[in-house]
């Protein structure tokens, strides 16, 4: 059983547990529901297959990412998975983690989702929110995952 990386927070029965994916960089760790990961992957396959501009550097950094958390989460072993990754793969994982739930846009036949900027309540269609246009409103800051990311703990001995 995976142990807790956040102080204070209940550990969960074994039986009960929900698998989860650990992402580490060089001191740092984070750790996710498997459940929310592959909604990432939902929302990465949502832009991979729409017509929705987004510089082709990241886009192609973004399908590599998930590409290498697809191919983690299929490989065969043990229940919580572990990733590492480098700092550039940091900053689109945080971009992912801030997104609002999509699940009910990836649906085929459904609506685009459209969520409000909770700044200046300006409609945002976009499929990856990053900044308002409008105010500037940042939604990887507004949105703490900062606090995802934990010092990783050396044992000794």
């Amino acid at each position: 059983m995976i142990t807790s990386t956040y102080p204070g927070q209940p550990v969960p029965h074994p039986a009960t547990e929900e698998p989860m994916m650990v992402f580490r960089d060089d001191d740092t760790e984070a750790t996710v529901p498997l459940s929310r990961v592959l909604g990432m992957l939902d929302l990465v396959e949502l832009i991979r297959s729409s017509a929705e501009p987004l510089d082709p550097d990241k886009f192609s950094a973004l399908v590599s990412l998930s590409d290498r958390i697809d191919l983690k989460i299929v490989t065969p072993g043990e229940q919580h998975k572990r990733l590492e990754v480098v700092a550039s793969e940091k900053e689109l994982l945080n971009l992912l983690l801030a997104q609002p739930d999509t699940s009910a846009s990836t649906r085929p036949g459904s609506p685009r989702q459209i969520r409000c900027c909770p700044q200046c309540r300006a409609d945002r269609a976009e499929l990856l929110l990053a900044t308002c246009a409008d105010c500037g409103y940042d939604f990887v800051l507004g949105a703490g995952v900062a606090q995802l990311w934990q010092p990783v703990v050396q044992h000794t001995g």
